[in-house]
């Protein structure tokens, strides 16, 4: 009986000490760190006690007022795949979004962000969470991370000392503020739309190359918006901004809609399949038109706040951001199989194609039939009347 008492007593022991274990899971941290508001500090966000992971979204959150993120890079881990962040776009929080062919076992960086201190800083948390619809292992199952928050505080020697009530802030003031922060992608676009409206233009890629007047409206608004003089110096670095700020937009618009990854993917195939094509890189001029409203149109029934981007961009360049979105959902699952459907469609326009020909041939050869008849019975009554 003791025996029995002194086993089952070990095996709790066992259980007991198995349960912190079990309970961490696969973690997401990183190491608190004294941030300066001189210099940029490296801080990783790393995984451990890794069991598989193929993709994961992660949300990072801070406050602006004490904390500045000035970068995000891919850490060692997630060096190969797919890696996108809408960092920059609002402030206070984005995500990172990670995927591959194959999923990592091994434990290090999965990504790497810059931080900086705002003035009179003392302490504060950025704040990790994720989305676990968007992180899975191979066999696409769910993995479920235990994300850690990270303190930050300031080095030693850069202490707040106590500060007097601080004077209202006068325009110079103001103005000086705005000029240090980075305009928002909103901003930008905003700035570049009112001045396209202005000067009588439809799409960016529609402004002339020696337009310098319009690069004056666009650097006017800026400045009214942010504070910033002289943000562009040409009609090229106009253009690029918007682009990228238009692409920035419409990433995080999808990524944050309403629309399952799965349905993302399967409208943009859908479209392929209706304009018969096998891959985004084949796709030919005239095609193209046709191809990206069947995708805008597929998007917007399943989340109407999804924009349009040939409204506002040419199509070249509305083509490779929808080759970016396709390509973060390379991991996604599909029921479409668009290389058969394809083939099934051009097997099924060849035969209408067919019946349509032989329909065309015994139509034309029913009416020789019936003139020859016509003709014969003519003869026959002229002879006949003879």
């Amino acid at each position: 009986m003791k025996k029995t008492i002194s086993c089952f007593l070990a095996c709790l022991l066992i259980i007991a000490l198995a349960l912190p274990a079990f309970a961490a899971g696969v973690t997401v941290s990183a190491q608190d760190a004294a941030i300066s508001t001189e210099q940029t500090s490296l801080i990783s966000v790393d995984i451990s006690g890794n069991t598989g992971i193929m993709g994961f979204k992660i949300v990072v959150k801070y406050d602006v007022k004490k904390v500045d993120i000035v970068s995000v890079t891919k850490g060692d881990r997630a060096s190969k795949g797919n890696f996108i962040s809408n960092f920059g776009t609002n402030d206070g929080a984005f995500n990172v979004v990670w995927n591959n062919t194959s999923q990592i076992k091994e434990d290090g960086s999965l990504f790497v962000i810059g931080v900086k201190a705002k003035e009179n800083f003392d302490a504060s948390k950025i704040e990790l969470s994720y989305s676990q619809g968007d992180t899975f292992n191979e066999k696409y199952e769910d993995v479920k991370l235990n994300c850690e928050d990270i303190t930050v505080t300031c080095k030693k020697g850069e202490e707040p000392s106590p500060q007097p009530e601080p004077e209202p802030a006068t325009k110079a003031d103001t103005k000086e503020k705005a000029k240090v922060e980075q305009p928002s992608a909103a901003q930008i676009k905003d700035a570049i739309n009112v001045a396209l409206n202005d000067s009588g233009y439809q799409k960016i890629a529609d402004v002339e190359k020696t337009d310098t007047d319009f690069v004056k409206k666009v650097n006017d608004n800026m400045k009214k918006m942010t504070g910033n003089e002289d943000t562009y110096a040409h009609i090229n670095e106009i253009q690029r901004a918007y682009n990228a700020a238009t692409e920035s937009e419409f990433l995080e618009i999808v990524n944050n809609s309403s629309a399952e990854p799965q349905a993302i993917k399967e409208a943009i195939e859908k479209a392929m399949v209706d304009c018969s094509i096998t891959s985004l890189d084949d796709i030919d001029e005239k095609t193209l038109p046709k191809f990206l409203k069947e995708v805008e149109k597929n998007l917007q029934a399943l989340d109407k706040e999804i924009p349009s981007l040939t409204d506002s961009l040419d199509d070249a360049t509305a083509l490779k951001i929808i080759k970016k979105l396709y390509g973060s959902l390379e991991l996604t699952e599909s029921k479409t199989d668009v290389e058969k459907e394809v083939a099934q469609k051009q097997q099924n326009q060849k035969t209408v194609w067919i019946v349509v020909i032989v329909v065309i041939a015994l139509a034309i050869a029913a009416t020789a039939a019936v003139l020859i008849w016509k003709k014969k019975k003519k003869k026959q009554k002229t002879e006949k009347a003879e």
